[in-house]
């Protein structure tokens, strides 16, 4: 952003999308002939959107004049995890045997190993160290004390030792 100064929303904004991988492209108002269409309120409702709890947003608008937009998000944390729980020889291997074994506390979403829905995190590259900062850093965290960050984490993170 250009702009020197920027006001509370902006900074909500800022805060609520760092952790997303995204480009912004300015169209100039000439350029931009579709502005008019996209302003107006659509007859049909969207057809797709998933939950963004589970870390994914498809977007798709239907009708006259078709498909206008299909939107994945995906946060990099969530790449992240699930691509280090696959290098983690402990994870790797309940990754492996997931199958086999009946009434597991385990299971795969969306290519991530949880437990008991909570993302299971490997010890790998500060990547627990990532979850704990921002944790404590955030702009809306507050810096809490060790207890209120892992109640703030432990429904969302899991890996042992955690409470230490």
């Amino acid at each position: 952003m250009d702009q020197k100064d920027l006001n509370s929303r902006q900074w909500r904004w800022i805060e609520s999308s760092k952790d997303y991988d995204f480009t912004i492209d300015y169209h100039p108002g000439k350029a931009n002939v579709v502005a008019d269409a996209l302003s107006r309120k659509g007859e049909k409702n969207i057809t797709n959107l998933v939950d963004l709890r589970a870390m994914n947003v498809d977007l798709e608008v239907d009708g006259v004049t078709g498909l206008l937009a299909r939107l994945n998000i995906r946060p990099l944390l969530h790449d992240k995890i699930s691509e280090k729980q696959k290098e983690y020889p402990e994870l790797a291997k309940i990754i492996q045997d997931i199958e086999e074994v009946k009434e597991s506390p385990f299971e795969m979403v969306d290519g991530m190993l949880k437990m008991n829905k909570r993302a299971c995190v490997p010890n790998v590259d500060n990547l627990r160290k990532e979850i704990l900062d921002e944790a404590h850093s955030s702009a809306y965290a507050m810096h809490p004390g060790a207890t209120k960050m892992y109640h703030t984490i432990k429904p969302y993170f899991w890996w042992r030792g955690k409470k230490k």
